[in-house]
């Protein structure tokens, strides 16, 4: 059984690479991908994960990895 997983990176780049080794791991799910933190906890509110790829530091947002992981 494959684990779900989400991806949460402000930069589309990024974003694109991990997709694409996602893709290459075939016990990951990637259930969908974000480059809003806000967007992300919406989506969060109704779906459930096992695995958040998350990026740290986003600076164009009021809230970073630490808190997003805070608030999830």
């Amino acid at each position: 059984m494959a684990m779900t997983c989400l991806i949460l990176d402000d930069e589309q780049i990024c974003v694109d690479q991990l997709r694409r080794f996602v893709d290459k791991v075939p016990s990951l799910l990637l259930k969908a991908y974000f480059t809003d933190p806000n967007q992300a906890l919406q989506y969060l509110e109704k779906e459930s994960v096992d695995l958040v790829f998350l990026d740290m530091e986003m600076p164009n947002f009021a809230i970073d990895g630490l808190d997003f992981v805070r608030i999830v």
